[in-house]
């Protein structure tokens, strides 16, 4: 009997097939790789707390102004890329999509360290920052340093750089100092409104392409993929989706 395709997997395909083709970005030769991460007993158990929370809302059980749908989906959001986002302790033993990430990271890193262009690999997430101090880049900064790499080879791409900023940036990137860049879905969004993500001046070859969350719909996810591949040599990078199984990552891509 054949395997049961996974439905993330599907939806993920569908979702980057979709954004290519209503866009006219680029033709992907590949479907992404998808990377799933189970969630630990402490996340089911949030999450079964997410679901009486909606329950109750929509039973009217619950004032509007205290709780609502938006604020169980944000709370979701974060619980699937960080469960510490949402208060819940960290485990060796369960790691987080981000560590999943950061091992993948490494890995192409190392694959690729010995060759003559070692490649830029572009990190996509839209959580960037939390009102509790968290911060994506140098939570990905801390765990590739503890994986070898060196913590001052993470760059984070702002949506609106100053022209001294993308100097910098981009001489860093082309001279392989930075080999991580994380950025956003605007900050992709940006570099189209300039004309192309190539006026940006970086001309190091993608090696890997990680979206550590799903962006807000198809246009923003070909702005990613169009982002990735107008600033490199490589028309088809290495392609990652990383997702929390049973968590609002799948049914956000589906959707």
């Amino acid at each position: 009997m054949a395997p049961t395709p996974d439905p993330a997997a599907h939806y993920v395909t569908a979702a980057f097939s979709n954004a290519t083709r209503a866009t006219a970005a680029t033709v992907l030769q590949d479907p992404p790789q998808l990377i799933t991460t189970p969630a630990s007993p402490a996340l089911r158990a949030y999450y079964d707390q997410l679901r009486e929370r909606v329950i109750a809302i929509r039973s009217g059980q619950i004032d509007p102004y205290s709780d609502n749908v938006v604020q169980v989906v944000s709370n979701a959001r974060y619980a699937a890329l960080d469960p510490w986002l949402v208060g819940l302790p960290s485990s060796a033993d369960h790691p987080t999509k981000i560590d999943r990430a950061c091992e993948l990271i490494a890995d192409v890193h190392a694959r690729h360290a010995d060759t003559s262009s070692p490649g830029l690999q572009i990190v996509y997430c839209d959580i960037i920052a939390t009102a509790q101090g968290w911060n994506l880049t140098e939570a990905v900064r801390t765990k590739l340093h503890s994986l070898g790499m060196d913590q001052r080879a993470v760059r984070f791409a702002v949506p609106a750089l100053t022209p001294r900023q993308n100097e910098s940036l981009v001489a860093d990137c082309n001279d392989g100092t930075v080999a991580v860049m994380v950025t956003t879905s605007q900050r992709s969004l940006a570099a189209s409104n300039l004309g192309a993500a190539s006026n940006l001046g970086i001309h190091r070859t993608i090696s890997a392409e990680h979206h550590l969350d799903p962006p807000p719909g198809p246009d923003q996810l070909a702005h990613r993929i169009g982002f990735s591949t107008a600033i490199a040599n490589n028309p088809d990078p290495d392609r990652f989706v990383h997702v929390t199984e049973g968590t609002v990552d799948v049914f956000t891509w589906s959707e």
